[in-house]
């Protein structure tokens, strides 16, 4: 893994730790990936995000992105609240910042509904994406199902309509097998004609994908990911390695 920091990672799922264990009520997602071009250069994002869970219905959203390419970066920080609307629907609402290198202003608003059940969930999302002289809107239909009890298939979507009247669309598909309590595997697929897997990119043509990766539970309430994607685009091809920590609620 080419210039792969995990210590960078590390130190953020540490740090990411002392306000998990000092509350229950906090929520830690850290998540760090390098991309390696085929063509010789290399980039990496960060994000961080918190949930904060003020009430049994309402919850404070905070996140922090940061693209660093090679001569290009852009910061974006996120706000929002998380409802429960009932044991079985929830909804985030969320609005973002962005600010590049080359100081260029990004504006993000974002809904996601979310129907989750003993057997898998369902849900959508809706995203405006706004910049000086461009926007898109995208809506994300998606569903995650459990066959039996260590088989899970996921599914999403990606309908995107822009300020230029240009239609686009992703697929993202996964299937992941419990091997033991504490060990899941995953392989899946990506394709379309719009990225959407670096979560802001805006960057249009036709792609496809395959990953896989590992899900292991550390402890009740942490939880280890890794994952590798081989990305192919029209005319040069990537390749993606992400961690992540996840402290959730306890």
């Amino acid at each position: 893994m080419t210039r792969f920091k995990f210590h960078v990672l590390l130190l953020c799922a540490a740090l990411s730790a002392v306000p998990a264990a000092a509350s229950s009520n906090l929520r830690n997602i850290c998540t760090y990936s390098t991309r390696d071009y085929s063509y010789g250069g290399t980039s990496s994002v960060f994000e961080y995000a918190g949930v904060y869970k003020m009430t049994k219905k309402l919850s404070l959203l905070g996140r922090y992105y940061y693209d660093s390419r090679e001569n290009w970066n852009n910061k974006i920080i996120t706000g929002g609240i998380v409802w429960v609307f009932d044991k079985h629907n929830y909804s985030e609402f969320s609005y973002g910042y962005g600010k590049d290198s080359n100081d260029v202003r990004s504006d993000y608003y974002n809904v996601d509904f979310t129907n989750e059940k003993k057997d898998g969930l369902y849900g959508a999302s809706y995203r405006y994406t706004s910049q000086p002289g461009y926007g898109f809107h995208t809506v994300s239909p998606y569903c995650k199902y459990y066959f039996s009890r260590p088989f899970t298939v996921f599914g999403r979507v990606y309908l995107t309509y822009d300020s230029n009247k240009d239609a686009t669309y992703a697929y993202w598909a996964e299937a992941e097998y419990v091997l033991f309590y504490n060990l899941s595997v995953k392989a899946g697929l990506t394709g379309g004609d719009r990225m959407f897997q670096y979560e802001y990119d805006q960057y249009t043509g036709r792609f496809n994908s395959w990953l896989a990766g590992i899900n292991l539970i550390l402890m009740d309430f942490v939880s280890f990911r890794y994952q590798y994607e081989a990305l192919d685009r029209s005319s040069y091809s990537e390749k993606i390695n992400t961690l992540n920590f996840d402290f959730r609620f306890r």
